[in-house]
């Protein structure tokens, strides 16, 4: 009975062995297929390191450019395009690259010291100025965006700060209204990276800073 048993047995072994899938049957890639993955993986990585480069680097020059501002009565402006949006004809909301630019500016903004927000009657625009009235627990006031000469000469006699959120066509005219440096026009199909820090202090002056902040643009 116990040869009968271990004869079993070996013949169940090898029956198991013959019906197990070799891995490599499945797993098998090219040495030039393992090579590109390498490659992508790599650049991936240096693409997620180098945002957050530049998201640490921004974030130290928008402090510095907040403290150098004197500690009177200025009004500091800061502008910006909305993010990216859906490719619809008719008033488009903002895609995920939109949405997660809409979340960096929050982020960027947390400690500005923001007292108001600003936004045109537009989707895309008050979805970007949602992100950053949801983490101060600010109210967006909406604008005309073909007349915002008059809110801006209301803002200039606050002494507080605040964000206007606009257009690739106005937001250069309102840096310039307040006599501001716009740094050229905003190119309409790609660029969002765009973040205006203008002082306009108690005499008048005006003084400008352009940030980039998120995915920067490549004319």
């Amino acid at each position: 009975m116990r040869e009968t048993s271990e004869t079993t047995l070996m013949m169940c072994n090898q029956t198991k062995l013959r019906t197990m899938p070799k891995p490599h049957r499945f797993l098998k890639a090219s040495p030039s297929e393992l090579r590109i993955s390498a490659r992508t993986a790599k650049l991936k990585q240096f693409r997620r390191h180098a945002l957050a480069y530049r998201t640490a680097l921004l974030l130290f020059l928008l402090a510095f450019a907040l403290f150098s501002i004197p500690a009177r009565a200025d009004t500091v402006f800061f502008l910006a395009r909305h993010a990216e949006k859906q490719n619809m004809a008719e008033d488009p909301r903002l895609n995920e690259d939109g949405l997660r630019r809409a979340a960096l500016l929050a982020d960027l903004l947390a400690d500005a010291g923001l007292t108001s927000i600003h936004s045109t009657d537009y989707s895309r625009t008050r979805e970007t100025a949602q992100a950053v009235a949801e983490r101060l627990g600010l109210e967006i006031k909406l604008y005309d965006p073909a007349e915002p000469g008059e809110l801006l000469d209301a803002l200039l006699e606050t002494g507080a700060r605040h964000l206007l959120i606009g257009h690739s066509n106005t937001v250069p005219d309102m840096v310039a209204h307040l006599g501001g440096e716009p740094s050229g026009t905003i190119d309409e199909e790609g660029e969002y990276d765009r973040l205006y820090v203008v002082t306009v202090g108690a005499d008048g002056e005006a003084t400008t800073v352009l940030l980039r902040y998120g995915e920067r643009f490549e004319p």
